[in-house]
């Protein structure tokens, strides 16, 4: 097997910027429920609500470059009633879903693209909190079943992309 060693990549106009320099990733296809709760209300989420489901840490190679971060979940709540998830750098909330389950056995696919300075190059670990306004939230799944076995699941995918 041969190896591909450079300095770095650049366009034919010598542009290096815009490209992907690394990537973490988790992914969660375990099928579980939770009765913890994410308020439904104009508070933003806390660390201490809702159930953790996704955690990736990446730790930036330039602080003036930017991070792309995609979140995508898989969730029903038992009887008609709202679902939250909540994305997390650290312990503060930085971007939130909340959707409406209008059926007791439909699952609702959601997701979250959000986008931030990188800021530093220490270690920042996200995370992706779930929670109801009441009642019981089951993940990747509905209460009555569980879809597409082992393959449907809930991720958290972290880019850094040069600037």
């Amino acid at each position: 097997m041969s190896t591909l060693r450079v300095d770095s990549i650049a366009t034919t106009a010598g542009v290096t910027n815009n490209r992907v320099i690394q990537t973490s990733f988790d992914f969660n296809n375990t099928y579980t429920s939770t009765t913890a709760v994410i308020g439904i209300d104009n508070t933003v989420p806390l660390i201490t609500e809702g159930t953790e489901i996704l955690s990736a840490t990446i730790t930036p190679t330039s602080s003036s470059n930017k991070l792309l971060i995609l979140v995508t979940s898989n969730h029903s709540h038992v009887g008609a009633g709202w679902n939250q998830f909540a994305l997390f750098n650290g312990s503060t909330a930085i971007n939130g879903v909340c959707i409406y389950n209008a059926t007791s056995t439909g699952m609702l696919p959601a997701s979250i693209i959000h986008q931030m300075n990188a800021g530093t190059t220490s270690s920042l670990t996200f995370s992706v909190r779930v929670g109801g306004n009441s009642g019981t939230v089951y993940i990747n799944g509905s209460n009555s079943s569980i879809f597409g076995g082992s393959v449907l699941g809930s991720s958290l995918v972290i880019m850094e992309i040069a600037q």
